[in-house]
């Protein structure tokens, strides 16, 4: 609205509707090709409106009572247009959108322009100062900068950092939430390729650092771009490793470990050393030996390679380098975790957790998680053989390329036990017939889809004896192959080998399907004809009893994969707890015994490092709380939140060492939920943590404090916060109540 007019602008879609106070009238205009509108201003002293539409246009509409306004376009942004704002003066007005630049217009001249480049994030609303000394622009990632009448960076106001949705659909915090020994604040993801520190004490962001080092790549219009993302972060006293990775899901990963020294001097981590291609495939584990610690402090990293790698810093202190690499059964491994004082080192390859002595990698135990779904996951066999029924139709009806994508879906599903019914003839004829036609599919892939829709025909004696011994020859000559191939890549140049590898890595994938496929089918029979074979069917069921035995229906089993692994602390060190798909299990490594089985579906797991306790965000969106010596939980909360991640954060106070007061009397649990919110959850009576470090007064909260009546005040303000108090039982806690502290010393 326009502050010195009695008129008005507002957009919806495509249209721009324009209302006049005085006169009552109101007109609407319509943008071009329906292209819909994104932000309007107004100008503070003639009757100009500005709009700007998904196109990245801005469009100044002049003379807008009229049925066909003046229109003048300016073009710069190739995104939608974010927001808009005039100068004091209406000659120049501002401009931003999601490539992170701020424009300088000149009215009435489009060619004059000027950028402020590299944001730290997309302009969502521009304010300008009277007289145009200062220029507020408040942008995506929670942060504010204030410029100068040239567009240079003057202040920036800060707080949590957030991440901007890139459309990849990926989670925007990879790298979870770790503490900070030095400092007890917390270390997470912050804007792209950064890692932000905040301070959950003083409830303020720190600072931030660039792992990458990379510009940012903006979205565009009809495309999905990725950028390099800081996946795994690990600090201790004096280093700081971090994993990266571009994935874009097409083509060949590329990841990077980076260590970094903590600088007394400049009380900031610098980079000491950069390790590229530590893994074929993204980092799913690094973690440090030791966190309080500096000495012999050893680093370990897993990849999708399905290899742990253990890294050393040489003795001077110079760069990190690989020391041993450990692989069991070509197990894929997601979590590795150290005991309290890093002497030992678990890590879970598929459903086995081996735990290895520090020093010398020397296996000391292993365990196994139970296989299985867990808690009464059963699969139908009528619904089993639906699906095959479904396959069928698809491959009448789809072509090539859809029937392929069909049969991979279908083959991650589990081993169907019953065959489909029956096709007639001319069906079987059309189904070989475009099966053959698959020009993807080797021979051996066809006769496996052959045998298992039951299509056969008639196929001469010495035919059939080339088909089976290929078939034979293939499992012999594959795995042989494969092994030659890797270790002709091996001794490649660092130019070439990546592309090899890329290249392995490719055709391993689509070998994939075929042995998901083939695995439990048993030898193929030979395709002879079709009466043939039925009747040697029935000889057979003869001899074992002239009946089919009708078929039982068994619960279906998988390995349960260990996806999180966490050592207990203090008096419970030697407790260790695994999180699989649907259960949280409990190992004593003193008796080297299964303690607990917890029926719950982890989302996030964390330990306490003063109290040994154990918290569990379920998928469910539940919390619970648990003792490692006891499967009951002490704390149970529902309706929580989604979450990305939890972490207990140590007390400056504590307020006692016993959990008789509370389980939150010495750290406390804070968790991120998926609307980017830092939360925890606060005690009853717990009003010195809900104090904010630092409190802005008006000046009326200063005069209260040298007046009786401000006394008056401040002791109504007391008594209406101590009733509030003791209503709340629990409640969630963000900025506390403002001015508390001033209020206690009146």
């Amino acid at each position: 609205m326009n502050s010195k007019q009695t008129f008005f602008a507002l957009i919806q879609r495509h249209v721009l509707y324009v209302g006049n106070l005085a006169t009552g009238k109101r007109r609407f205009h319509f943008n071009l090709q329906n292209r819909l509108f994104t932000t309007v201003a107004v100008h503070p002293i003639s009757p100009i409106i500005a709009t700007g539409d998904h196109s990245g246009r801005i469009i100044l509409w002049m003379n807008t009572d009229s049925y066909e306004p003046l229109k003048s376009i300016y073009h710069w942004h190739p995104a939608p247009v974010k927001c808009l704002s005039f100068s004091e003066s209406g000659t120049h007005f501002y401009s931003g959108g999601v490539e992170q630049v701020l424009v300088k217009w000149t009215h009435n001249r489009p060619d004059m322009r000027k950028f402020l480049p590299r944001m730290r994030g997309t302009a969502i609303h521009i304010t300008i100062a009277p007289k145009n000394e200062k220029i507020a622009v408040a942008l995506s990632d929670n942060g504010i900068q204030l410029l100068n009448a040239n567009l240079e960076v003057q202040t920036l106001i800060q707080n949590f950092c957030h991440v901007a949705d890139d459309g990849t659909g990926e989670n925007p915090f990879p790298a979870g939430m770790i503490i900070n020994p030095r400092s007890n604040c917390i270390v997470l993801n912050g804007r792209v390729g950064h890692l932000q520190f905040f301070s959950t004490h003083t409830k303020s962001f720190l600072y931030d650092v660039d792992i990458t080092g990379e510009n940012q790549m903006n979205p565009e219009p009809m495309s999905i771009i990725y950028n390099t993302r800081v996946t795994r972060v690990s600090i201790c006293m004096d280093w700081m490793a971090t994993a990266e990775c571009w994935n874009d899901h097409e083509h060949f990963i590329q990841t990077k470990i980076k260590f970094w020294e903590f600088s007394k001097e400049k009380q900031l981590f610098v980079l000491n050393t950069d390790i590229q291609m530590p893994h074929e495939k993204a980092i799913t584990a690094l973690v440090f030996s030791k966190i309080y610690f500096s000495d012999s402090v050893v680093c370990a990293s897993a990849g999708g390679d399905n290899f742990l790698i253990i890294w050393k810093c040489d003795s001077a202190g110079r760069s990190w380098s690989i020391h041993r690499r450990l692989r069991y059964r070509n197990y894929p491994i997601k979590s590795v975790a150290f005991c309290q004082d890093g002497t030992l080192m678990v890590a879970g390859f598929g459903n086995v957790c081996i735990v290895y002595t520090t020093s010398d990698l020397t296996v000391k135990t292993i365990f196994c998680a139970p296989s299985g779904l867990g808690w009464g996951h059963w699969e139908k066999i009528s619904e089993r053989k639906s699906r095959t029924i479904q396959l069928v139709h698809a491959f009448l009806e789809k072509n090539s390329n859809d029937l392929l994508k069909s049969i991979n879906s279908e083959m991650n599903t589990p081993k169907m036990q019953e065959k489909c019914t029956k096709i007639d003839k001319i069906d079987q004829e059309e189904l070989f017939s475009m099966i053959m036609g698959l020009k993807d599919l080797d021979l051996d892939q066809k006769l496996c889809m052959l045998h298992h829709m039951e299509v056969s025909c008639n196929v001469k004696k010495d035919l059939r004896r080339r088909m089976k011994e290929f078939v034979e020859k293939s499992d012999i000559l594959s795995p042989n192959l494969d092994a030659t191939t890797e270790a002709f890549a091996a001794n490649l140049g660092e130019i070439h080998k990546s592309s090899k590898i890329s290249q392995l890595w490719h055709i391993k994938k689509r070998r994939e399907f075929h042995g998901k496929f083939k695995k439990g089918q048993g030898n193929l029979p030979d395709c002879g004809d079709q009466n043939n074979l039925h009747e040697n069917g029935n000889a057979s069921m003869e001899e074992d009893g002239g009946a089919e035995s009708p078929a039982k229906a068994y619960p279906l089993t998988e390995p349960a994969e260990i996806q999180q692994l966490v050592f207990s602390s203090g008096e419970y060190a030697h407790i260790l707890v695994a999180a699989t798909k649907n259960r949280v299990l409990v190992w004593d490594l003193m008796s080297l015994k299964l303690t607990s089985v917890i029926k719950i579906s982890a989302a996030s797991l964390s330990v306490d490092s003063l109290t040994g306790l154990f918290a569990v965000f379920t998928k469910q969106n539940n919390l619970f709380v648990f003792l490692p010596s006891s499967p009951i939980p002490i704390y149970h909360k529902r309706d929580m939140p989604g979450v990305y991640d939890a972490l207990w954060v140590p007390r400056q106070d504590p307020k006692s060492t016993s959990l008789s007061i509370g389980w939150q009397s010495q750290s406390q649990l804070f968790f991120l939920t998926h609307e980017q919110e830092l939360l925890c959850l606060g005690l009853r009576n717990d009003d010195d943590d809900l104090l904010p470090m630092v409190t802005f007064l008006s000046e009326a909260d200063t005069v209260s404090n040298y007046t009786p009546f401000g006394a008056m005040i401040a002791k109504q303000m007391q008594e209406r916060s101590q009733f509030l108090s003791n209503v709340a039982s629990e409640m969630h806690h963000s900025t506390g109540i403002l001015g508390k502290s001033k209020v206690n010393e009146v």
